[in-house]
């Protein structure tokens, strides 16, 4: 019988609750800077775009690089892995299209699903990706009949797709690949209304592992290092991809990172993860958790920018989108612009401890994922 070791570590963060503001001049040494290239994914009214920024050494602008991505209604589901997204939006008839897209090589593969059905009790659930595969869940309600929950594997390795259906007992929420290993986050949905992780082997479409997790989980995903997060208001559990060991780490009272209810979040190659934090006032601000100390780091925009630049020359509502331009160590943030339907723009600062305010560029449409090229 196999065991598992359990390791608690209590946690308290580090809340960057004031500092100097900064004035327009802040930006003034960006001279000294790397030419840098972002990719932004944009969202408008009813469309996902994208836009390509350069950093030339004096100013961000408009990249002459050829904007491949391709435009496309805002889809039911999507889902990140460092530079690949991949979405999935209905087509009619009960079928869907996906598409997978690779932001640092600008290419990118579609493919229809679920033809073979033949049938209109379908409801797409959660998805997931890694290199070769893509990973649909989804649910056949028939009347009079209970539910049943699947996940679709499909290998796309070739021009002709294969797939696999996996029967699943729990509504599945969410999905993370690693290790070769698909970990599925499970719902018992109208009975103990408890969380479950199911670790399925891709190969075997095995399941090799369940645990429960109780309530109140927040997202899953995968950290740089191929580990499991599963996040809670209070804590979050690091789930070992090989020997799926588990590791808690509790939260000092009042010093939450709060990052179990934010999917707009990516990684620099230290570990720090980059993401939306929702603030008492329900608006939400850039923030950084570092996993080696654990400890976070809150950027207010008050404490950055000054009151003209917040609230009339950028004219900022919230935090959409943060990202790391590991070259120039900047803090990319992607935000919404208040009264300006589907207007939006991004800003670039130093981070703590000697931070400021770098520039900011405009946007037509809310960035959602940042980049760096």
């Amino acid at each position: 019988m196999k065991t598992y070791a359990y390791t608690v570590s209590l946690v308290l963060t580090l809340l960057l609750l004031a500092c100097s503001k900064t004035t327009d001049e802040s930006s003034d040494g960006t001279t000294d800077l790397n030419r840098s290239d972002y990719g932004i994914l944009l969202q408008g009214a009813t469309t996902l775009n994208s836009t390509l920024l350069s950093f030339d050494g004096r100013a961000l602008q408009l990249s002459d690089a050829q904007n491949r991505f391709p435009g496309f209604q805002i889809p039911e589901l999507s889902y990140r892995s460092e530079y690949q997204y991949s979405f999935y939006k209905s087509t009619g008839n009960c079928t869907g299209e996906v598409l997978v897209y690779d932001f640092k090589n600008a290419t990118e593969s579609d493919f229809s699903v679920f033809d073979d059905l033949g049938m209109c009790g379908l409801t797409i659930l959660t998805m997931a990706h890694d290199e070769d595969s893509v990973f649909l869940s989804y649910m056949i309600e028939s009347e009079g009949k209970d539910k049943k929950f699947f996940i679709r594997f499909i290998e796309r390795t070739s021009d002709n797709l294969t797939y696999e259906d996996v029967e699943i007992s729990m509504q599945p929420k969410q999905m993370a690949v690693s290790n070769n290993r698909l970990f599925v986050l499970t719902k018992d949905v109208g009975n103990t209304e408890e969380n479950y992780v199911s670790v399925i082997q891709k190969t075997t479409k095995e399941t090799i592992h369940e645990m429960n997790l109780g309530l109140d989980v927040g997202n899953m995903f995968v950290k740089p290092d191929g580990n499991i997060i599963i996040s809670y208001p209070t804590l979050h559990t690091t789930l070992n991809a090989s020997d799926l060991n588990v590791t808690y780490t509790r939260y000092g009272e009042g010093a939450e990172p709060m990052f179990s209810s934010t999917m707009a979040l990516s990684f620099d190659t230290s570990q720090k993860m980059y993401y939306t934090m929702e603030t008492q006032s329900g608006t939400k601000i850039p923030a950084v958790y570092d996993f080696s100390n654990s400890t976070a780091v809150l950027y207010y925009f008050e404490n950055f920018l000054t009151a003209a630049q917040l609230d009339v020359e950028y004219n900022i509502e919230s935090a959409t989108a943060v990202g790391y331009d590991e070259k120039n160590d900047l803090i990319l943030v992607g935000y919404k612009k208040k009264g300006q339907a589907n207007k939006g723009g991004i800003l670039r600062m130093s981070p703590a401890p000697n931070f400021m305010f770098m520039d900011n560029y405009d946007l037509i449409g809310i960035p959602i994922a940042i980049f760096d090229l």
